[in-house]
């Protein structure tokens, strides 16, 4: 009983960190995004944290003494799907002749 009492205990810990970072690097964003002076580099900056962020949670799930491969890969996937969604809205703006207001219509 105390055996399992305690892995709950270790696991619920290891979601509390997790969840206070995640919200810590959030708010730190959003104070350097506002300083930002441009939309698109705003969208931008928002992105290459989002990226941040995933890359962080994978390399802190890897160094654990048992690293879950699924969380891994669900994040990864994450990562990937952010930048994909970037880049699919760069070759809609590139190929436009308003350029970012057609992204932003879209």
């Amino acid at each position: 009983m105390d055996q399992v009492f305690s892995l709950f205990k270790n696991y619920l810990q290891n979601q509390l960190e997790t969840k206070t970072k995640e919200i810590e690097q959030k708010s730190k964003i959003d104070k350097e995004v506002v300083r930002l002076k441009h939309r698109g580099n705003r969208n931008q900056f928002e992105l290459n944290a989002a990226i941040d962020s995933l890359l962080e949670s994978i390399e802190s799930e890897t160094q654990q003494s048992q690293p879950g491969k699924d969380r891994i890969r669900s994040l990864a996937q994450d990562a990937r799907e952010l930048l994909r969604k970037r880049q699919k809205l760069i070759r809609i703006a590139d190929k436009s002749r308003d350029g970012w207001q057609v992204v932003a219509e879209y």
